[in-house]
């Protein structure tokens, strides 16, 4: 009997993801493959925003609830169901429902999760922020003692928590859910709920698509390259804002794009590069054209650009950046006091660990260098967030498939 493996993906903004899936390596080493899109059960509003999931995939469209249970009911052993982007949190939130119903089937459940963010670095290496941070909660903790005692309290003891997760499930959740059968992740596990991982759960650390995406590319030499690429983030357009209804930016997307346009503009002179978007993988084609400039745009070839730059531009703190850390690429961040706290903490972070530049856009750009790369630095990133030392290269994917192969053959030979 042939296996099935169903990709499950909460939204169509997935569908850059979904079609990254070699379907046809998949049918070539025995397996049916199916992608579920359960849009409409948690965030139908993205639908009207992205479209429908790529075509060319055998995609199955949950319209409801009931449609989700009866595809469950019908799962076998022999069948794999692999959620995407699902649980990237420490709670299940609302997308509990979606795992409980699927779980309780009689499939086995795995997940992906790969693209990593870094880490905050510890306190103790940046200094600055932390006498600044605990001066601030300090004076709010003496003016109002009531308020503030247990949320600094809250938030020293989360600032532990989040550097040392635990791979066991809490005794409260333990008997609420089956956790995940597989877990197939980049270089680490902290962005998945600790809900549905135990003890049981078979953790694969393989490498981040990031990583495997510039394994395809030729990589050229940084003296040949003469090319600013820049990663389009699209600000606060971005569909996630658009869907939450809330948005870090406190500026309007015109002024935002102003502000990249001529930071780019600078950038471009001064170096005397030509400047190429990179656009974001959930912007649509003939989206960005003209808000740049008349940069050119470039849809879905970020690990080509990458392998040819000079420079690397981000304004966002993209995983994306990972790509530049693999081809050794000058990297300068960009940031205004409109893009938000938040997104600065982000770039700080990446900054930090790649020792790059961040540049304030608010004014315009009068002195600025193309950074010499800390090759150690870059080197450390790769390891702590796109590939472990002493992990296997194989694709990702085959990875996955040689689990599932060794799994499925276990159970044949327990059933004969």
């Amino acid at each position: 009997m042939i296996a099935r493996i169903f990709l499950l993906t909460q939204s169509p903004y997935t569908r850059h993801m979904a079609s990254s899936v070699n379907a046809d390596v998949m049918r070539s080493a025995g397996f049916e493959f199916i992608v579920l899109d359960t849009t409409d059960l948690l965030l139908p509003d993205l639908r009207g925003i992205h479209g429908e999931l790529a075509a060319g995939e055998d995609v199955r469209r949950i319209a409801n609830w009931d449609d989700l249970r009866e595809i469950s009911a019908q799962l076998t052993t022999n069948d794999v169901v692999v959620f995407w982007g699902a649980y990237y949190n420490r709670q299940l939130s609302e997308a509990t429902p979606v795992y409980d119903i699927v779980s309780s089937s009689n499939a086995l459940i795995g997940a992906v999760n790969s693209g990593h963010r870094p880490s905050h670095l510890a306190h103790s290496k940046d200094v600055g922020y932390f006498v600044t941070r605990l001066g601030r909660q300090l004076v709010d903790l003496i003016s109002h003692p009531s308020e503030h005692g247990p949320k600094l309290v809250r938030r020293l003891t989360g600032s532990t928590s989040l550097a040392f997760p635990s791979r066991s499930v809490s005794p409260s959740n333990a008997h609420l859910r089956r956790p995940l059968d597989y877990l197939w992740t980049g270089t680490m596990i902290a962005p998945v709920s600790q809900a549905i991982i135990s003890a049981t759960t078979h953790v694969r650390y393989i490498h981040t698509f990031e990583y495997e995406k510039m394994q395809h590319v030729q990589i050229r030499p940084l003296e040949e390259c003469s090319q600013i690429v820049y990663l389009e983030g699209m600000g606060p357009r971005h569909p996630d804002y658009v869907v939450q209804g809330t948005n870090p930016y406190s500026i309007s997307s015109d002024k935002y794009d102003a502000l990249i346009r001529r930071a780019l503009t600078s950038i471009a002179k001064s170096s005397g590069c030509e400047v190429i978007i990179a656009a974001h993988p959930r912007a649509p084609r003939g989206s960005l054209e003209g808000r740049y400039g008349d940069y050119p745009v470039v849809y879905e070839e970020t690990a080509r650009l990458i392998a040819s730059a000079r420079v690397v531009v981000d304004a966002e703190g993209s995983t994306s950046v990972g790509m530049a850390a693999v081809a050794n690429r000058p990297i300068l961040f960009l940031h205004s006091k409109g893009f938000g706290k938040v997104g600065y903490r982000f770039k700080k972070d990446f900054a930090r660990w790649l020792g790059a530049p961040i540049l304030d856009i608010d004014s315009p750009l009068d002195k600025w260098s193309i950074p010499i790369v800390d090759e150690e630095a870059y080197a450390n990133y790769v390891r702590q967030f796109l590939r472990r030392q002493g992990s296997r290269s194989e694709p990702f994917w085959e990875q996955v498939l040689g689990d599932l192969g060794l799994d499925f053959a276990q159970q044949d030979r327990t059933k004969s």
